[in-house]
């Protein structure tokens, strides 16, 4: 089996709010696709928070999460076009998710 991520992306024009849910797998290899999806959202000029809800995700990678919270930070302010970009809110599942796949560092996105 692959890690795999699909990324569902809801914009709320009413609550001026972006949304992006996450299922599958967030790992080392496909944190990228989340992390410009994140950018792509925050381009948008959401006055509130863009929210990643992860809680539907079948495994969270920790080192993958913090990298991720990491870019979210650092690169948010340079990246987009807006003085004070979107904060970027992370939804999660307590414990993290991990599920027995056989290709420990992921494999492909979707």
């Amino acid at each position: 089996m692959t890690h795999t991520i699909s990324i569902l992306v809801r914009a709320d024009v009413d609550s001026e709010s972006i949304t992006l849910e996450v299922t599958g797998c967030l790992t080392p290899r496909t944190r990228d696709v989340l992390a410009a999806q994140i950018e792509k959202a925050r381009s948008l000029g959401p006055r509130g928070p863009v929210v990643v809800d992860a809680r539907g995700a079948r495994h969270v990678d920790p080192i993958a999460l913090q990298l991720l919270r990491s870019t979210a930070d650092t690169t948010g302010a340079l990246s987009t076009q807006w003085d004070h970009p979107a904060p970027v809110r992370f939804l999660l599942a307590t414990p993290l998710p991990h599920c027995a796949s056989g290709d420990p560092a992921g494999a492909s996105t979707t």
